[in-house]
């Protein structure tokens, strides 16, 4: 399983969301990122995403984070 760092929580990410954690169910999005902080709470509730940042570095950096998805 990989851990993912998604940055964006819009369409496309929501679209690789659903992808990689609804369909594959191999992966999961440990932490999310977006320029506005209510979309990044939005993101992390509806995938169930523990860490939401307006921080990219913050998102990426996290140690158990082993993929950064760009979206």
């Amino acid at each position: 399983m990989k851990r993912i760092a998604m940055l964006g929580s819009g369409f496309i990410g929501r679209f690789y969301a659903d992808s990689l954690q609804g369909y594959r169910s191999k992966d999961k999005i440990v932490t999310i990122y977006s320029r506005r902080k209510e979309s990044a709470e939005k993101f992390a509730k509806d995938y169930n995403v523990a860490f939401a940042t307006t921080d990219m570095e913050a998102a990426i950096n996290r140690p158990e984070v082993d993929v950064v998805c760009i979206s």
